[in-house]
């Protein structure tokens, strides 16, 4: 079927002619992805422009040495095993050495382009201050070849003077963190990161960052005691609390101190800027909530600059517990450096021996009473959020973090209770590692990272979530970890010149409330489809992007503007138990989900779609070393007797023609009993899936190893192993 765009194309059609004549003239080949890490004997896939004009591809791989730029260990040719205008596939040589390896491809007419595998490829970093980091504190990098070989080293360069070289404390393929000395000159530096491979032209800049002195809070101590706290889980302690609170306020700051015993609460506490309330110990220091009709929500307030550590709050009936970054109304505010440490949250509204009907109406009132989706443990805003070592057991949601910003969750156990889950929206550069997150009750479901709420624009990017515990997600959805987001508000042609940071749309756009906040731009059929870039602002037919766009667009390139999910880093993670264990849903962008284990769940999943009445492609997205086990579940919550997947599903729409699913890696899984690797383009047609790799997985005790159906096309299945498969590939692929 052909778009029929009427009129206003037709005008952009002649004003692209006049315009971009001489652009044109000069096109030339281009590659905007690669993917890597790869190593000797695999295939890589190169994503661009005009890529049948490459006729042949050398590698060589780089000496090790990061001072200097000398003779490369090996030039080899690699076999081009499939091309077309938009992608080509390259197998390595099986006896160049693993390392960071140059190319060069070679065009017809004799120019070439010019590229690096395994190199690292920065996604953002971040330091023990946020976006800035201390003498004596840290700074992290993350994205993709970060660490290798001996290991990374990272050059700070200050505006005068040498340049400060750290190495790595811990790192790996996927990110590194490096410790800053304690001496060294707070100021703004230039940061370079080699990954300890290659040599001088592997040495890729990371940016900006800040040195600057940590800013403490004041040393004013009080004593809740000393204000007439009791702690004797009888009397009211609240306005003794409070006039602890108020008295640091009046001193600028300082810290509350909750000795032992247990503070009866029966109103909200409003904790003011630079102010840290300290228990004597989680075991030992009590804040009981009162039980009530309307219990406060949030139970403890604060919006800026404030932290709560080592004591424990226990409640029956419950709102929102702790709140901080938020106005009344829900509203987010301006908020920063907001820490939790060694919290213990006990929230049950269903203790004692109830009647179904009074837990129903305690629920159906805190839900009321606690948008967006009930009552939520810990529900924090802003930059520079750090979570650790805290337990959190509620009635329904763990954990809501709304736009939070170079920010830390680690070391904690979140239970998600009656229709509960924990939701990531709006994050950029977000770390969750080492968590425990478990259902307690069977209609929990799990959870992920989205674009479903908050004023700003639908982007949700730069975020690792590494060795996490998943377990016992049974309701709803029951998703470990999905990425939504549904929306979007234009699909049609668009003006692009490379190197340029403006779009100009040239269709209206929709006019529905939340087109505005959409977050990203890609090309979805014509020339440069997969390009892609980040939407910082929208105003009529002009769209700002927050980078420079990698080819200049034509009269037959359709664009889609959506939601941003991009550059997730899902590294680790165990789950047990589930519906489905890693999902990237709709529009998702450069993601990599590497090493992770399944076990009795639905599987691992990418699926691009139309989701809320816009095209939601997915670009990109590479499953590496993961595997998957006793794979009987099935999708969803529903136990059905269908095999576990590693799955790529598009899902086609009219009058959309174009793939909505391309550039899947899927190499060195391992599948264990009932899960299979599966290609699902669905419309035999008009395929909706393109370009795969399929290569070193193995997969056993299953009916089909590898199935691939016929809405697929150019879909590379290299060599794998099977053990006690029936049907090794079924491959029904358009070629």
């Amino acid at each position: 079927m052909r778009i029929r765009y009427g009129l206003p194309f037709f005008a952009f059609s002649c004003l692209f002619t006049f315009f971009l004549g001489l652009c044109l003239a000069k096109a030339e080949p281009a590659v905007f992805w690669a993917s890597d890490p790869v190593e000797p004997g695999e295939v890589v896939l190169f994503a661009g422009v005009d890529l049948d004009e490459i006729s042949n591809v050398q590698v060589r791989r780089l000496q090790d040495s990061i001072g200097s730029s000398g003779q490369d260990l090996l030039d080899l040719p690699s076999q081009i095993v499939e091309r077309s205008g938009t992608s080509i596939k390259v197998k390595l040589p099986a006896d160049i050495p693993s390392g960071v390896i140059a190319y060069e491809l070679l065009m017809r007419r004799g120019n070439s382009i010019l590229g690096l595998l395994n190199g690292p490829t920065i996604y953002w970093r971040q330091g023990d201050l946020g976006a800035d980091a201390s003498p004596g504190g840290w700074v992290r990098v993350m994205g993709r070849n970060i660490s290798r070989g001996n290991g990374a080293i990272l050059l700070l360069k200050p505006a005068q003077g040498a340049p400060v070289q750290l190495n790595k404390i811990i790192g790996d393929l996927w990110d590194a963190q490096f410790e800053l000395p304690k001496d060294l000159p707070m100021g703004s530096y230039s940061l370079e990161l080699w990954n300890g491979q290659g040599d001088v032209r592997a040495v890729a800049p990371v940016g900006q960052l800040l040195v600057r002195s940590k800013i403490g809070f004041p040393d004013h101590w009080v004593d809740a005691r000393e204000f007439g706290a009791r702690g004797n889980a009888k009397d009211d302690d609240t306005e003794s609390i409070r006039a602890a609170l108020r008295k640091l306020e009046q001193l600028g700051g300082g810290t509350l101190f909750i000795p032992r015993g247990t503070y009866l609460l029966s109103g909200q506490l409003t904790i003011p800027r630079y102010v840290v309330v300290h228990g004597e110990s989680s075991k030992l220091s009590v804040l009981l909530l009162k039980d009530a009709e309307a219990p406060p929500s949030p139970l403890i307030q604060g919006r800026s600059d404030f932290r709560l550590e080592n004591f424990t709050i226990m409640t029956t009936r419950h709102g929102h517990v702790v709140s901080g970054g938020f106005l009344a109304d829900g509203q987010i505010v301006e908020a920063a450096n907001i820490g939790i440490d060694r919290l213990t949250i006990r929230a049950s509204m269903f203790r004692g021996h109830l009647k179904t009907e009074q837990a129903a109406t305690f629920l159906t009132a805190a839900m009321t009473r606690s948008p967006p989706r009930g009552p939520d443990m810990i529900r924090l805003a802003g930059e520079n959020i750090s979570i650790t070592n805290s337990d959190i057991y509620g009635s329904v949601n763990p954990l809501y973090l709304q736009s939070p910003r170079f920010s830390v969750v680690r070391g904690n156990r979140f239970a998600i209770g009656r229709y509960g889950w924990y939701s990531i929206t709006n994050p950029d550069g977000f770390i969750m590692e080492d968590n425990e997150i478990y259902g307690v009750d069977q209609e929990g479901s799990g959870g992920g990272i989205n674009t479903l709420f908050g004023p700003g624009r639908a982007i949700a990017q730069n975020v690792l979530m590494k060795n996490n515990k998943f377990s016992l997600l049974m309701g709803q959805d029951a998703e470990g970890i999905t990425s939504d987001g549904p929306g979007g508000c234009y699909y049609g042609p668009v003006l692009i010149v490379r190197g340029t940071k403006t779009a100009k749309l040239m269709q209206k756009s929709s006019e529905e409330p939340g087109c505005r906040r959409a977050g990203g731009l890609a090309i979805l059929s014509g020339y440069g489809v997969g390009a892609y870039a980040g939407v910082s602002k929208i105003e009529g037919d002009v769209v700002s992007l927050t980078e420079s766009f990698p080819v200049t667009t034509n009269e037959t390139s359709v664009a889609v503007l959506t939601p941003m999910h991009r550059r997730y880093v899902l590294v680790g993670n165990e789950f047990r138990d589930a519906g489905v264990a890693i999902q990237f849903y709709g529009s998702s962008w450069d993601q990599i989900a590497v090493g992770n284990s399944s076990t009795r769940t639905g599987g691992m999943i990418v699926d691009g779609r139309s989701y809320g009445k816009y095209y939601q492609p997915a670009l990109y997205t590479q499953f590496l070393d993961n595997s998957i086990e006793a794979g009987t579940v099935g999708g969803l919550t529903f136990y059905v007797p269908a095999d576990a997947v590693l799955k790529a599903m598009g899902s086609p729409v009219p009058p959309n023609t174009a793939p909505l699913v391309r550039g899947v890696i899927m190499r060195k899984n391992r599948l264990r009993g009932n899960a299979t690797i599966e290609i699902q383009g669905k419309d035999g047609i008009n395929p909706s899936i393109v370009d795969a790799i399929i290569e070193h997985n193995s997969v056993e005790d299953v009916d089909v190893g590898v199935k691939i159906d016929a809405g697929a096309t150019r879909v590379l299945i290299g060599e794998n192993f099977f053990k006690r498969t029936k049907v090794p590939t079924v491959n029904q692929q358009k070629h």
